[in-house]
C-alpha cells in the first residue's frame, strides 16, 4: 500500500522559513519536521547507508503499521515565500515538495521497544548525541534539565499552551518541556508504536530530498486532485510509483 501524508517543515509557514534562512547552523535541512519530536524522522545526519529513518504515530496518533508499506511524504510550501524560492505561484492550489519516500521494513510495538534497536550517536542537529531519534517519546521530562533525545529548543517549533507556534527566541524553556511532554502523554495514553523503515530507491536514487534546491515541486494534481486531510491518502500503484519516481530523481 502507498500511503501519501502531509507534515509541517520549515517551509510550511513565512516566519520559520525566515528564522531558519537566518540560523543555518540551527536548521541545515528546512525540510525536515519542525517539532522538537521531529516526525517523520528521515536521520538526516548519517550517511546514505547507515540511515534508519523512523515514523513514531507522534504527529497523528497512527499506529497501524504495517512491513512492506510504502509512506510518501510531502511538506506544504507557504505562498508568500514562493518567489523567493523561485518558484512559480499556482494560484488556485496548495503547493508542496516531494521530500521522501520510506518502506516500513520493521514495526515496534512500543516506543521503548523501539529505543532499545538504537545506539547513541548524531540524530538531531543539537545536541550532537543522544541515545536514540527524537521521535521516541516514552520518557517524561518531568524536573529534568532537558528531553532526554529532543530537539534542541533553538532548532525547532514549540506550539504553546493557547496552541500558539513559537519561533525559537519567542518560546522558553519550559514551553518546549511542556510540548515535549504533550507527545509523552500521547504515546502513553495511545500506546503508539513505532515503524523503522528504509528509504526507496529507484536506479540508486534514494526518494529522499532535503532541501528546497532538489526537492520535487507538487500540487494536487500529482495524486489526481484529491485533497490532503489529516490522516493522509491511500493511493493506487500507479499514483504511489510515480510519486516515488518523481522525488528519487529530482535534483
Amino acid at each position: 500500500m502507498y500511503k501519501l501524508l502531509t507534515f509541517e517543515s520549515w517551509v510550511t509557514r513565512n516566519t520559520w522559513y525566515t528564522y531558519a534562512k537566518k540560523f543555518v547552523e540551527r536548521v541545515p535541512y528546512m525540510l525536515v519536521d519542525r517539532s522538537p519530536c521531529t516526525d517523520p524522522f528521515f536521520d538526516p545526519f548519517a550517511f546514505s547507508s547507515e540511515r534508519r529513518p523512523l515514523i513514531s504515530g507522534l504527529c497523528r496518533a497512527r499506529k497501524n503499521f504495517n512491513v512492506g508499506d510504502i509512506y510518501i511524504y510531502v511538506t506544504r510550501i507557504d505562498k508568500s515565500i514562493l518567489k523567493d524560492l523561485d518558484i512559480a505561484n499556482i494560484i488556485y492550489s496548495p503547493t508542496y515538495f516531494g521530500v521522501a519516500a520510506l518502506r516500513i521494513k520493521k514495526v515496534y510495538d512500543s516506543h521503548e521497544e523501539a529505543s532499545l534497536a538504537f545506539t547513541p550517536r548524531r540524530y538531531i542537529v543539537y545536541p550532537n548525541l543522544t541515545p536514540y531519534p527524537p521521535n521516541l517519546a516514552f520518557n517524561s521530562c518531568g524536573s529534568k534539565v532537558s528531553p532526554e533525545a529532543a530537539v534542541d529548543k533553538d532548532s525547532c517549533i514549540i506550539f504553546d499552551e493557547k496552541r500558539r507556534p513559537r519561533i525559537p527566541g519567542e518560546s522558553s524553556v519550559d514551553q518546549w518541556k511542556a510540548h515535549y511532554n504533550e507527545y509523552y502523554i500521547r504515546q502513553r495514553n495511545r500506546s503508539l508504536r513505532a515503524a523503522e523503515c528504509e528509504i526507496v530507491s529507484l536506479d540508486d536514487k534514494e526518494a529522499l530530498k532535503l532541501d528546497t534546491h532538489s526537492a520535487p515541486i507538487l500540487t494536487n494534481n500529482d495524486w489526481d486532485g484529491m485533497q490532503l486531510n489529516v490522516q493522509g491518502l491511500n493511493l493506487t500503484d500507479d499514483v504511489g510509483s510515480r510519486l516515488v519516481g518523481r522525488i528519487a530523481k529530482s535534483e
